[in-house]
């Protein structure tokens, strides 16, 4: 492995955490929202939608966020204590969600309204925490663009982290923090990890200095029949396949 990609080896693991945490946010949400609820199916549904459509829509937004990439630790730094911060106040959210819905179920006068109001309810208590997990992705491989890594290795490395992680995340969660410690202790434990990977974002942050800076782009431009191809590819046909992708899988 290059130097830049060796390199990014404390990185990778950092996001790694990140990933647990999320999916042990992800059953703690499942569970809650099942109880809280009182549909376990529609609260699975809402999760899903909710955690996958938080990770698309906070990923486009970081994309397209200004900034400069030396400033991107500390971003991805923020957005993982925001993350401490939403599994430190879940157990509140998840409190009053009943009560919002015994005050506004009778007004839904049939079960299609209230199924929705429901799935409404469960997706906007997840969004905060879904939305930050999403925009850590860009701000991470900027900071690897930042450090000179090869675009196509770094975002396997970063990305292959992130889900082996997750995986864990989701066996701990669900059979061992879920069943021994419950819901509550699950968020804690949750942002808790969050907290751990925002605070080694920032370390790491303070010892980049040794990272060798990215080389200067390639800016000759591309053949008009060239551009145009790559364009359209970028803009259309890429996103499109990614969605289709999404979807059937």
């Amino acid at each position: 492995m290059s130097r830049p990609a060796g390199s990014l080896r404390p990185l990778a693991l950092v996001f790694a955490l990140s990933g647990c945490a999320g999916l042990m946010h992800e059953v703690a949400w499942a569970r809650a929202l099942g109880q809280s609820l009182g549909n376990s199916l529609l609260a699975l549904t809402a999760v899903l939608a909710a955690f996958l459509g938080g990770l698309g829509l906070g990923s486009r937004i970081a994309a397209r966020a200004p900034g400069p990439p030396r400033d991107a630790l500390r971003v991805y730094a923020a957005l993982e204590g925001l993350l401490a911060i939403c599994g430190a106040l879940a157990p509140l959210v998840v409190w009053s969600l009943p009560r919002v819905l015994a005050l506004a179920g009778p007004v839904c006068g049939s079960d299609r309204l209230l199924a929705l109001l429901r799935f409404a309810l469960a997706v906007a208590a997840l969004a905060p925490s879904t939305l930050l997990v999403g925009a850590a992705l860009p701000w991470v491989v900027r900071e690897s663009a930042s450090r000179g890594a090869p675009a196509g290795s770094t975002l396997a490395l970063l990305y292959g982290a992130n889900t082996l992680g997750a995986a864990a995340g989701a066996v701990l969660g669900s059979f061992a923090s879920l069943p021994v410690l419950g819901t509550r202790a699950t968020f804690f434990a949750a942002g808790s990890i969050n907290a751990v990977a925002a605070a080694s974002a920032l370390a790491l942050r303070r010892h980049r200095g040794e990272a060798p800076r990215a080389p200067a782009p390639d800016t000759r431009p591309l053949p008009a029949g060239h551009a145009g191809a790559v364009a359209a590819a970028g803009r259309f046909i890429l996103p499109f396949a990614a969605v289709l992708s999404g979807a059937i899988g």
